[in-house]
């Protein structure tokens, strides 16, 4: 999987003088010249709330309990050769649930349960822009990264001897290629929309229960179908 990732890069990142014009422009037109810098910053917070046992959609029911998700990320990328930059990305992911009563029709009753998970991630990446029709507004992105992430889950329930629960230790690692677009509103402004196309990774779990017993969970998964649900829309500032 790692040599199918490394020969896609390869071909994208080629500048043969070969290269094969399908209409498209120039494949060695500039989009971002060589030695600039870019940068961006986004994040988001949401919050919802619900009390004195309200009904929703007919499926929950007797609800009260909130819920909050806080997310931040950061990245930079330096141009090593025109339209190819390499890069750090960090990102950090905040959610905290907490049901002091809810129902899932008659089947499931989540009463007096609160959930807390925090992680940290990092990642390196490769991107290589093509530009479409020789266009400095205008282009197309492939992009590999190697990411890590390290976090934590706790669920406990609140009882006569206090909080009881499990607390998780999270670990992750993973391998991914992301196609996109990039259009530049400004001179130094562009907006970019991506998409994760290729995917592999494992993660492991290390559980303690009620801080006595210990358990641990080991995954791997791989995958070549895009994941809608990782669409991203971001702002890049470069100069």
């Amino acid at each position: 999987m790692k040599r199918f990732i490394i020969t896609i890069l390869a071909l994208a990142t080629s500048l043969g003088a070969d290269a094969i014009n399908r209409g498209l422009g120039d494949p060695k037109a500039v989009y971002i010249e060589k030695g600039a810098f870019s940068a961006s910053v986004n994040g988001s917070y949401h919050k919802w709330k619900a009390s004195d046992g309200i009904s929703l959609l007919g499926i929950l029911s007797n609800t009260d309990g909130t819920i909050s998700r806080a997310y931040a990320a950061a990245d930079a990328d330096w141009f090593i050769k025109d339209n190819l930059s390499i890069g750090v990305r960090f990102g950090y992911v905040n959610t905290a649930a907490d049901a002091n009563s809810l129902k899932i029709t008659e089947l499931v009753d989540l009463t007096n349960k609160h959930v807390r998970q925090q992680s940290y991630e990092a990642s390196l990446c490769v991107r290589r822009y093509m530009p479409l029709c020789n266009s400095k507004i205008f282009a197309v992105f492939i992009e590999g990264l190697l990411t890590g992430a390290r976090g934590y889950n706790k669920s406990y329930e609140d009882t006569a001897r206090g909080k009881e629960g499990e607390y998780t230790d999270l670990y992750s690692a993973d391998l991914g290629l992301i196609i996109g677009a990039s259009a530049f509103v400004t001179d130094r402004l562009a907006i970019t929309i991506s998409l994760p196309k290729i995917s592999a990774g494992i993660e492991w779990q290390e559980q303690i229960e009620k801080q006595e017993d210990k358990s641990s969970f080991r995954s791997f998964g791989f995958s070549t179908r895009p994941n809608l649900l990782g669409i991203s829309i971001g702002t890049v500032y470069c100069f």
